[in-house]
């Protein structure tokens, strides 16, 4: 009942805070003066600025209107925050000419190639972190295609390298993807060190395609197939799938997205669904599983400047999944203030809620620094305040999920938003039995 009472007691005290005397000044988003004397405006015509690299048909195919239609200030602001989404650009401005029903996007676009280091702690030591760089190459050819490497040479060492191509025909909006990846990574399940009788290394090789068709702004379907060689040290039952010291494993599946989200990379308002189905051995007597991934995400706003997200995630295999292919909390799946406590099963289920409010929204920055390219010293700076609780847990095959033995963790944070680039998060969380964890990192909780 205590734990119970925290965290009732967490969020009222939360909400009563954002919603009282705690308003720091924050800059608005601009919103055209026009909408101020008008619930909606036509728009004839529409030209695009400043995208000196980046191909028309990428912006223009991101709009929810065509010349035409008429627009409200919903769909303004709705759309501009779609273009932030495309991470090509530091800044977004839609600018109406009433006299001539004319809409002019302006974009600002970024600085395309950068390497950056990554640094992944794991249980708050160095030996078992992972350090490194990826270099990240946007927008390449204009087309917002996307080339991803990957270094580690940390506690896992890997190489990865990952093309994307959302419009390889964009008549027909088809999309393309290739991954490859070498990795020599440590063992991570405790049911694979029992049986094997110590911690050991597996090798491993791989290699994936996909080919995407998306319908609209909103729907895209996927289908991909992936080839992959792993070895290990031993031969035995579940620590490879074949049961023999390697794996050679053909896999082919599919995955749906349904994405109504406005800034995808801290939204307000929206939902996304993503649902994958991956069958692995197909051509194999020796190997035979496979895995069900669904994500499914609420955004609503709550008042003016607060907003909720909630979050239901699981992961479900079938038949006789090797241990490297379990679920795990404590990786991919992460319950802040259990983040060092692994569990693993077949399964896996996950709820999450978040309650923000914007410190500073839509800040554009832009510095003149000798010797740097402006591009690189301009962004769009958003500050959010965060309250949330996470829980999850893992489960057997064939059996349901239960309350039992849930992880479950709450706290507050700080999120940095530097789009077009990434976010900084600042959290502490407490567990259920009241121990605290500080959590430093980028990316985007959910």
């Amino acid at each position: 009942m205590k734990n119970n009472s925290r965290i009732k007691y967490l969020f009222i005290l939360t909400i009563i805070v954002l919603s009282g005397s705690f308003h720091l000044t924050h800059s608005q988003v601009l919103i055209d003066s026009l909408f101020v004397n008008k619930n909606s405006i036509q728009i004839d015509s529409i030209i695009i600025s400043g995208n000196d690299l980046t191909e028309e048909f990428i912006i223009r195919r991101e709009l929810t209107f065509n010349p035409g239609d008429t627009i409200t200030l919903n769909d303004y602001i709705f759309n501009r925050e779609r273009l932030y989404s495309l991470r090509l650009f530091s800044k977004v401005l839609f600018l109406i000419e009433e006299e001539k029903n004319l809409l002019n996007i302006q974009v600002t676009e970024s600085w395309y190639i950068y390497p950056l280091p990554f640094l992944h702690l794991k249980e708050k030591s160095l030996k078992k972190s992972n350090f490194g760089f990826y270099l990240l190459v946007r927008n390449f050819r204009g087309r917002n295609e996307t080339i991803r490497t990957f270094f580690s040479f940390g506690y896992d060492k890997y190489f990865t390298i990952i093309y994307e191509n959302p419009s390889v025909f964009f008549q027909n909006d088809i999309g393309f993807s290739f991954s490859s990846s070498y990795s020599k990574f440590n063992n991570r399940s405790i049911k694979a060190e029992e049986a094997a009788g110590g911690n050991f290394i597996y090798y491993n090789f791989s290699l994936g395609i996909g080919v995407s068709k998306r319908f609209d702004q909103y729907n895209i379907l996927t289908g991909f197939a992936g080839y992959q060689y792993l070895k290990a040290p031993v031969a035995l039952n579940r620590v490879t799938a074949s049961g023999k010291n390697i794996d050679r494993v053909s896999s082919f599946g599919a995955a749906y997205y349904y994405d109504s989200r406005d800034l995808k990379q801290f939204s307000e308002s929206g939902m996304l669904t993503y649902i994958s189905y991956n069958e692995k051995g197909l051509e194999s007597k020796e190997v035979d599983y496979s895995i069900l991934d669904y994500d499914l995400r609420f955004y609503k706003t709550i008042t003016e400047d607060i907003f909720a997200k909630i979050r239901l995630a699981g992961r479900n295999s079938f038949r006789d999944v090797p241990f490297y292919d379990q679920s795990f909390l404590g990786y991919d799946y992460i319950v802040r203030g259990e983040s060092d406590n692994e569990r693993e099963d077949y399964n896996l289920f996950m709820y999450s809620l978040e309650i923000s409010y914007p410190i500073i929204k839509s800040w554009n920055l832009s510095l003149d620094l000798p010797l740097i390219p402006k591009k690189l010293t301009s962004a769009r700076i958003d500050l959010y305040l965060s309250s949330f609780f996470d829980s999850g847990t893992t489960f057997g095959k064939n059996k349901i999920i239960s309350t039992d033995g849930y992880y479950y963790g709450y706290g507050l944070g700080l999120t940095i938003l530097v789009l077009p680039y990434n976010a900084i998060r600042m959290e502490f969380a407490l567990n259920k039995k009241g121990v605290g964890e500080f959590l430093f990192g980028t990316g985007f909780s959910f």
